[in-house]
């Protein structure tokens, strides 16, 4: 996903994934500064061992602006390989 900053100030965001899932996703960068209009690329990374839904949330918390929640819906599924 992409972060802009619509401001004309500097500002910082952090990452924040919720405890539920925070051993299964990952984000990067988890915190980093945006320019005045400048935008960030966010990657999440998610990693299962098993089959499972996740329906939980991900929240941006931005200094000097509000906080952001989007919700993050995956389904893991894991193949059946033989060989």
């Amino acid at each position: 996903m992409v972060l802009k900053n619509m401001s004309k100030n500097f500002t910082i965001y952090k990452v924040l994934i919720s405890k539920d899932i925070e051993n299964l996703v990952t984000a990067s960068p988890i915190n980093e500064s945006l320019l005045p209009e400048g935008m960030q690329e966010i990657i999440f990374k998610i990693q299962g061992f098993s089959p499972m839904i996740i329906d939980s949330s991900v929240s941006f918390l931005i200094r000097g602006g509000k906080t952001l929640t989007l919700p993050l819906r995956a389904n893991i599924i894991i193949p059946k390989v033989k060989i």
